[in-house]
């Protein structure tokens, strides 16, 4: 499971010489609808996120996800095509590439924040420790949303137990709001037993946002029922 995802990308600079700003409407026209992540890369190598995700929904420079306004656009002329993008909670600025071939977007992302920045100049990340690369794949304007729920535990096999532990909860996460603890043991969600490490990764993705998921967990001996709400899941693929 990937660390903790809030993302947040606006910045300001000129890729290589003679750059056309692109603050028309009709520059951002390619990048309206709907947008389905598909895959991440880091050094090279795919990183398996949570299932599925909440579509982007570009809006002329606005980004919404799961239904809330994720991120504001800025895109420039070039070659490649430079995109800043500014997204909230937490706010960070990111500076970032894109391109677009038929209904597929790739976007190169370089995730330092702070100090010097260097923008990517290609959609590569081997060698490239703080690049992410997301491909998006344009969706039907009718294509539903699937709006998957977050929880915020991170599990391993229980070394001297049966079932799978809890090794610890994402801050200010559902679950560490709601009590589970590192150490805990899962005994069933919701009504089902947590016998390996994939039936419990398979419930926990299968919440939707804003629905209740029941853990009974054991802990110091007894076994306690603990409810926590999925909430929408936070989008944190750059950090």
């Amino acid at each position: 499971m990937i660390r903790n995802f809030a993302i947040s990308i606006f910045a300001l600079g000129l890729v290589g010489m003679g750059v056309v700003r692109a603050d028309d409407k009709k520059d951002y026209a390619e990048l309206q609808g709907k947008w389905r992540l598909t895959s991440m890369e880091i050094e090279g190598k795919p990183v398996d996120f949570i299932g599925a995700m909440p579509f982007w929904v570009i809006k002329d420079k606005n980004v919404f996800y799961g239904g809330e306004e994720l991120a504001t656009l800025k895109v420039e002329a070039g070659e490649p095509k430079s995109m800043d993008l500014a997204f909230k909670g937490p706010n960070r600025e990111y500076e970032a590439i894109y391109g677009i071939e038929g209904d597929k977007l790739k976007i190169c992302v370089n995730n330092v924040t702070e100090g010097v920045k260097s923008r990517p100049n290609e959609f590569k990340t081997e060698g490239k420790g703080d690049w992410r690369l997301l491909t998006f794949e344009r969706a039907k304007p009718d294509a539903e949303e699937e709006n998957p729920g977050f929880v915020g535990i991170m599990i391993m096999p229980s070394e001297d137990k049966k079932g799978v532990m809890i090794s610890g909860t994402i801050p200010e996460s559902p679950a560490e709001k709601a009590g589970l603890k590192k150490d805990d043991l899962i005994v069933k969600i919701g009504g089902a037993d947590a016998t390996d490490l994939k039936t419990v990764v398979g419930l926990v993705r299968a919440a939707k946002a804003g629905s209740p998921v029941t853990f009974l967990v054991s802990r110091d001996g007894k076994e306690e029922t603990i409810t926590v709400k999925a909430t929408l899941l936070p989008f944190f693929l750059l950090d």
